[in-house]
């Protein structure tokens, strides 16, 4: 890290600075906490990869975002593919392949989707990317306001309009364009540092913590960063969270400019952060975005993570950060791995459990830091399996996702009991093991030997499928010698207990071609207009199953008892086939809306109607087969039957599309 990143502690003890960061060791954590972080990191990665949906994509789950506001293509997309690699994942597993394969069959139009895109293109450490991550900094250029101070801000809203958290988002495309090798001139830094300061609120002087007073001056000035520029009119009370932006930007030029800053920015660089950082140590909490909403909670907590990474703070004044916010978030954190903020806003946007997992991973796996230190070592998300009930016959583990090695480590007292061989146990002539109830693989024993702990009789066996997979084993007994019987006698079959492996990490044959499917036959492109029996709560429109994207489905009406589709098509389009996906579009959502079974679909305007079963793996798209290549104009899709649903009767698609997946 540049040495200007380490002022803090001379500018504390020369006088003016804010409490000495990184004085005194830090407290020893608590083994139980450490292992809880393990934990919650390892749940909250499990969801992001349930939460893919099949095309590749992440969507805004969960919140009611304006269009004028977001790319809807690529930026959670490339902030959940970013957060995995930043979790450990792997950058050849397949969530993640799938990911950047969706991310490169288009283009961002917003300065969030491109500085997210660009993080996760340069955390893959792929070099053949530096190409694209030099055009999305380019783009991110381009959508800068030249005439509004040289900040950044949203373009479907007026031109005099931009914001701290648009400008922040800038700068982390800048980060990591540089880290991958893309050369940005210092000048570049000097200006957005410029661009940064016009956020930055008046100083104002504080008390320090009577815990501190007497050591250094019972003061200290704090300045705090708003959404928007005081010259602006300043309509945004400071915030945390924006607090947090805009001395992380800081931080970041200060890296990116290294010691090729003229020494007055150096200087005013120097003093900005010293009381941004004052200020949120005044001001210190890992449970409320102070001064702004909470809905941005843990958009926040990332943001406070890239202070403390980028300035390399073990404290925020008294306050241990990295482990308050991480005891706060353990806590904070549901069942099935994933962090949300309360209510289903339109703006500020709530629940948003993808992009908020991704936030809470990214405090939690410290993401900004140039080698992320949380006691976890990086890895593979496998499982560890164990079917060892005292009361089972065969005791089995395993480990693995997409390879599961299983193996036997011992039987139930009763079988030892009544098949012991003196004292040295049961005499095993083989091991039969099941996957999904089939015999997949049968090993050999010994029937002249008595069984003990050191043969494991092995499974090494590759999920051809992602999903839930039953795993259990089968051992052949040889019959106990004596009576006349010898090792050749007939044996006796003992069962273990089944166990189910998630394999997640199976790349199977459609999963990149649906990736790069996309936005390839998007019939919005083509000029469709969607129309729909019904639609759910006003949100799920019929145009969402047009618009390319699987994150973003048509829901009718939970008492439509008989959903159709309409799509008016403006030019026509020759094809023999109509291509439709389920509404569950990601392993997460798998069952909740009730599926389709079947379909009626009129061509044009004909009376024929030509019925077609849906697959019945939700993760497939159906392809429906017309009896010949025909010039459509208009496709009306009656829905025939459906499945219940887990939590809704309401179905619909995902996405309809003209020719293949």
């Amino acid at each position: 890290m540049p040495p200007p990143l380490s002022f803090l502690l001379a500018a504390a003890v020369l006088g003016g600075g804010p409490a000495p960061a990184h004085q005194g060791a830090p407290p020893r954590v608590p083994e139980a906490l450490q292992e809880s972080v393990n934990e919650a990191i390892d749940l909250g990665v499990r969801y992001l990869l349930r939460a893919q949906s099949r095309d590749g994509s992440w969507g805004p789950t969960g919140a009611r975002l304006q269009e004028g506001h977001f790319d809807r293509r690529c930026g959670h997309t490339g902030l959940a593919v970013y957060t995995l690699l930043k979790s450990g994942v792997k950058p050849t597993h397949p969530a993640v392949q799938r990911g950047v394969t969706f991310l490169l069959g288009g283009f961002p139009t917003k300065v969030y989707s491109a500085a997210c895109e660009a993080m996760a293109l340069g955390a893959t450490g792929d070099t053949r990317h530096f190409e694209r991550i030099e055009e999305l900094l380019a783009l991110v250029d381009s959508l800068r306001k030249r005439s509004v101070g040289n900040a950044w801000g949203y373009p479907g809203l007026s031109d005099g309009h931009v914001d701290l958290s648009n400008t922040q988002y800038a700068a982390l495309a800048m980060r990591a364009a540089a880290g991958a090798g893309v050369e940005i001139h210092s000048r570049a830094w000097a200006s957005l540092i410029a661009t940064t300061l016009e956020f930055q609120r008046p100083v104002e002087a504080v008390e320090r913590s009577p815990r501190v007073r007497g050591r250094i001056a019972d003061v200290v000035d704090t300045a705090p960063f708003s959404y928007d520029r005081l010259r602006s009119g300043g309509g945004h009370a400071p915030s945390a969270s924006m607090t947090a932006a805009g001395t992380s930007i800081l931080g970041i030029c200060t890296e990116g400019a290294g010691d090729k800053l003229p020494g007055a920015v150096a200087r005013r660089v120097r003093l900005a952060g010293e009381q941004g950082i004052a200020w949120l140590a005044h001001h210190f909490s890992v449970t409320e975005n102070k001064g702004g909403s909470g809905s941005w909670l843990y958009y926040y907590l990332y943001g406070l993570e890239r202070v403390g990474a980028l300035f390399d703070l073990a404290r925020f004044g008294e306050h241990d950060w990295y482990w308050e916010g991480a005891r706060f978030l353990v806590g904070a954190q549901a069942p099935n791995g994933r962090w949300e903020t309360d209510g289903d806003a339109n703006w500020p946007p709530a629940p948003m459990s993808n992009a908020n997992t991704c936030f809470a991973l990214l405090f939690l796996t410290r993401a900004t830091a140039p080698r992320p230190s949380t006691g976890k070592e990086e890895g593979s998300v496998e499982g560890v399996y164990r079917a060892e009930d005292p009361a089972s016959e065969v005791w089995v583990r395993a480990s693995g996702s997409a390879v599961v090695t299983a193996w036997i480590t011992g039987f139930g007292a009763d079988v030892l009991e009544r098949y012991a061989d003196g004292a040295a146990g049961p005499r095993v002539a083989a091991v039969e093991w099941f996957v999904d109830g089939a015999s997949v693989e049968r090993v050999e024993g010994d029937p002249e030997r008595a069984w003990d702990s050191g043969a494991k009789y092995p499974l090494r066996h590759a999920f051809a499928k992602a999903g839930s997979h039953t795993v259990g084993a089968r051992v052949h007994l040889a019959a106990p010698t004596g009576d006349g019987q010898s090792a050749e006698s007939p044996s006796a079959f003992l069962s273990s207990a089944e166990f189910v492996v998630e394999a997640e990490d199976v790349l199977e044959d459609w999963m990149l071609d649906y990736a790069r499917a996309g936005g390839a036959r998007t019939l919005a492109g083509r000029g469709a207009a969607a129309s729909a029996s019904s639609q759910l709560d006003g949100r799920w429109s019929a145009a969402k199953a047009t618009d390319g994207l699987e994150f973003s489905p048509w829901i009718c009406a939970e008492d439509d008892e008989r959903p159709t589709l309409v799509l008016d098509l403006r030019r026509m389009f020759r094809a023999d086939r109509v291509t439709l996906s389920q509404v569950n579009a990601s392993p997460q959502e798998r069952g909740a809306r009730a599926r389709v079974k079947r379909v009626g679909i009129l061509v044009n305007r004909s009376r024929e109607m030509l019925e077609f079963d849906l697959v019945e793996d939700e993760r497939l798209k159906t392809v429906c087969r017309l009896p010949k290549i025909t010039g459509i104009r208009r496709l009306e899709i009656r829905i025939l039957e459906r499945t219940d649903g887990r939590s809704s009767q309401a179905t619909g698609f995902a996405e309809v599309s003209l020719g293949g997946p």
